[in-house]
């Protein structure tokens, strides 16, 4: 996850995160950025796409064990939060405590 942070460098960034709807949010902000410039998008299952030359930057940043606080895009959209990941997180206060830091 942190090598993510140097491939932002230089494009503008948005960081998509939540408990529901990052991946379809994700892939349709893309989608209406590339009709703007060239955008390169890293969905959280892996796939993706780099184009040369991109001014946009979209990818899914996902809360499990706090990933996403390793990057710091120069957007962010958060869908909604929820008492997801209990495996990890304690309470939802937790997962509020997450997003605020």
């Amino acid at each position: 996850h942190q090598f993510l942070g140097k491939i932002i460098k230089g494009k503008t960034s948005i960081g998509v995160s939540g408990a529901h709807g990052k991946t379809s949010t994700t892939g349709l902000l893309a989608h209406v950025l590339s009709g703007i410039a060239p955008t390169d998008y890293l969905i959280g299952d892996g796939s993706g796409k780099g184009v040369p030359n991109a001014r946009f930057f979209v990818y899914e940043a996902d809360e499990y064990r706090r990933h996403f606080l390793a990057t710091e895009p120069d957007y962010a959209i958060m869908t909604n939060i929820d008492f997801d990941h209990p495996d990890y997180y304690k309470s939802i206060d937790d997962v509020q405590d997450a997003f605020q830091t």
